[in-house]
């Protein structure tokens, strides 16, 4: 008997455990639901260092979503510069995976924008991913890319998928008409100035986005 008394204890234990509250329950699984998104933005030259995993952004082409090791390629960046001299100008993003409850901030819009004498203007809120047009001929505007980021358990969209479009006309797109993501098509949406405003070429390049709703 003073064996017995010991093992109820234990099986008593045992059962509190087991019927505790989720929280407190380590063995149960997380089905917070899961997003991949963007959670940095920056602009570099050629032959400036890239920080590990992130990938670039291209012309005509989708971003795919890279976390190394994890999921996706990497993606060779293109030149916004491209065809206007200057600095060989690259995109690069840095994605994460993350549930939707994260309090880690994501981007959520983004914009080229001039940027008058290269000091960054940007609307309150917002901050400077790097400028775009350095080294380029007198006449291009002087333009960075500006960024918003919002802690993910705190927005209802955010921006999954970025793409350059290349063209040769002010009203067309080289990007897709929409991108696949969480299991729908989201439209696409367009920064609204030409990176190579003023420039005097036969290109128009403009930064385009894609942003899908958060399921919760």
């Amino acid at each position: 008997m003073r064996v017995s008394r010991p093992l109820l204890v234990c099986i008593l234990v045992i059962i509190i455990f087991c019927c505790s509250d989720d929280e407190d329950n380590p063995l149960k699984p997380d089905t917070t639901p899961r997003v991949i998104a963007i959670v940095d933005v920056m602009t570099l030259n050629h032959d400036e260092y890239v920080p590990a995993g992130f990938t670039g952004v291209a012309f005509s082409t989708c971003t795919d979503p890279y976390i190394p090791g994890v999921c996706g390629d990497s993606t060779a960046p293109s030149d916004v510069n491209y065809g206007i001299g200057g600095d060989t100008k690259f995109i690069w993003v840095k994605y994460e995976e993350l549930p939707v409850t994260s309090d880690v901030p994501v981007l959520v819009d983004i914009e080229v924008a001039h940027w008058p004498y290269w000091q960054p203007a940007y609307p309150e809120g917002w901050e400077p991913a790097g400028p775009l047009t350095t080294g380029t001929w007198n006449d291009c505007w002087r333009n960075g890319l500006n960024v918003k980021y919002v802690p993910l358990g705190e927005t209802d969209a955010f921006v999954s998928t970025l793409c350059l479009s290349i063209t040769g006309s002010a009203g067309a797109n080289s990007c897709p008409d929409s991108s696949f993501a969480y299991d729908e098509n989201w439209p696409r949406e367009t920064s609204g100035l030409d990176i190579h405003r003023g420039c005097g070429d036969d290109y128009y390049i403009y930064l385009s986005y894609y942003r899908p709703a958060i399921l919760r």
